[in-house]
């Protein structure tokens, strides 16, 4: 069987976390910044008495999650019937290649034959602005 150690102090496996039958694998279900640091494991073979050496360490870093951040490219927020509108999504400092999806009202926008999206859906262009499209926009990346 197996034990598991973050920064030496020995992990139990609680409502948070889960451990494999035998403890071969320590699972983190939901990981937050409280999970970053130096995990090590050692075996035992319990009924004869004999532990294995500490594995070496492998370091978790738990990141913040980024920041979306939403533009409209002309600048105007209050625009007229039938003009073209494109909305930027951008995730700050991060050169990861990321997805975007678009929602008005809290409501995801499917990219329909009125609408359109760029490759990576970083940017929503509305091609012919009427009524239906007055709300509040969000973006999301992935």
């Amino acid at each position: 069987m197996y034990r598991w150690y973050r920064v030496g102090q020995e992990l139990p496996v609680d409502k948070a976390d889960s451990s494999s039958g035998n403890g071969d694998t320590y699972t983190i279900l939901s990981a937050d910044q409280s999970h970053t640091g130096l995990y090590t494991c050692r075996g035992e073979l319990t009924e004869r008495g004999v532990q294995s050496t500490v594995s070496s360490a492998v370091k978790l870093s738990v990141l913040t999650l980024p920041q979306a951040e939403l533009t409209v490219q002309s600048g105007w927020t209050e625009v007229f019937p039938t003009e073209r509108v494109t909305l930027r999504c951008e995730i700050q400092g991060s050169s990861t290649e990321w997805m975007y999806r678009w929602y008005r009202d809290g409501q995801e926008l499917p990219v329909d034959k009125a609408d359109s999206s760029s490759g990576n859906g970083d940017t929503y262009t509305i091609l012919s602005a009427d009524q239906s499209h007055t709300g509040l926009y969000s973006c999301r990346g992935e």
